[in-house]
């Protein structure tokens, strides 16, 4: 593991740009509500919030935007 060849690629868009994220692993598609992380958390860009998983842990909600521009400003 670890190696490029064994990874995944999700294509991703936002507002007519799109990109292409190099992944571990595919756990599946699902629906979930996203809620804020609170004010100590909420200027963090490229999370837009997060949801409770089906085994009860909290997984991060990515802001593709966001992202996007943190790449754009490298």
């Amino acid at each position: 593991n670890g190696s490029v060849t064994d990874s995944l690629v999700v294509v991703v868009e936002s507002k007519d740009e799109k990109r292409g994220l190099l992944i571990d692993e595919l756990l599946g598609k699902d629906e979930y509500v996203i809620k804020n992380l609170g004010s100590s958390l909420e200027d963090i860009q490229g999370v837009a919030g997060g949801a409770i998983l089906a085994d009860g842990k909290v997984g991060l909600i990515l802001d593709i935007h966001g992202i996007f521009s943190i790449v754009s400003n490298e």
